[in-house]
């Protein structure tokens, strides 16, 4: 049994409830105990094979003692500031190294590498300083790999949950008012996988024999926005209103449109809420338009696990519903 050290798992943004169902998902199948690392106190009501730990991030003392004995690392590391988020994850990465750690997962679960979006710059450096400390030796000196699953399908599930943990929030295709936004004549697709089946495929990992693939994407389905707005009506039954917006108002921020997804998420003060979920609107639909969303499919190849399609989600999902 290994021991799988998990990083950012108690917060209160996304990752941290992503974290949470990675955890859920690696307990439920039994192969490997687990340290969650948290700069709180330890939680005193453990499950079976986990363990807390309280971790001073600016203290690389604290992190290796955190890592004694670990196999893999998997960081879900999430923050504001570009730079803390790097600086973190740096530290983990040469604690990880200095402690003898086999594996590591950056916090990256979403976009493909080199994105652009602007609050994801702290994932391409984490994969930069990767490249470079393993370049640095003759041999590798960690084995890592980047997951990334593109958009999870289930956000367009919205309002209905399917996980325990991951908080969802409205999204430019919204199949419960029937609504979208678009950039007109745009082509770009992107990937949609699970949530479920993300958490799937890191426990699935952490098991596989081979050499992780540097760049860990996997894939339920890829598609066009225009593709999801058609299958969100056919499973729905009847047409969206569709905002099409000029990639060059979306560049220069002077797009409008009829509504904006709202990020309703503890980690977002309610005040700040209107003005971030504008500019992540604006992220996403620039990030697509790059093709950061259509991410590669090697965990699917590497496993043997399917993948659920997003007509096959979403038409579960939605079925019977008004």
């Amino acid at each position: 049994m290994g021991r799988v050290a998990i990083v950012g798992g108690t917060g209160r943004l996304t990752l941290a409830d992503l974290a949470r169902e990675v955890i859920d998902t690696v307990i439920a199948k039994g192969n490997h105990s687990l340290v969650i690392c948290s700069r709180k106190a330890p939680d005193t009501n453990a499950q079976h094979n986990v363990q807390y730990a309280q971790v001073d991030y600016d203290d690389p003392s604290s992190i290796r003692n955190a890592f004694r004995g670990v196999d893999t690392v998997l960081s879900f590391v999430a923050t504001a500031d570009s730079d803390e988020g790097f600086e973190v994850q740096k530290k983990l990465i040469d604690a990880a190294i200095e402690m003898g750690v086999r594996r590591f997962a950056p916090s990256q679960w979403a976009a493909a590498n080199q994105s652009q979006i602007a609050h994801y710059q702290f994932k391409d450096r984490t994969q930069k300083y990767l490249e470079e400390v393993n370049q640095s030796k003759e041999a590798s000196v960690i084995e890592y790999c980047l997951f990334q699953p593109g958009f999870f399908t289930n956000y367009f599930a919205h309002p209905y949950a399917t996980t325990q943990h991951f908080a969802m929030f409205g999204m430019f295709v919204d199949f419960e008012q029937r609504r979208a936004i678009i950039i007109d004549n745009s082509v770009a697709k992107l990937t949609l996988t699970t949530v479920e089946d993300l958490c799937a495929t890191v426990a699935d990992a952490l098991d596989y024999e081979g050499k992780w693939p540097t760049i860990g994407g996997m894939s339920g389905s890829t598609i066009d926005v225009a593709g999801l707005i058609a299958l969100g009506e056919s499973i729905r039954g009847g047409p969206f209103q569709v905002d099409r917006v000029s990639l060059k108002d979306v560049q220069d921020n002077t797009f409008s449109t009829t509504w904006v997804p709202m990020i309703e998420h503890p980690g977002v003060p309610v005040a700040m809420r209107e003005a971030v979920s504008r500019n992540v609107l604006r992220e996403y639909l620039l990030g697509i338009e790059r093709g950061a969303w259509s991410v590669t499919d090697e965990w699917n190849h590497c496993l043997n696990l399917s993948y659920t399609t997003a007509e096959q989600y979403l038409r579960k999902v939605w079925a019977n519903k008004q």
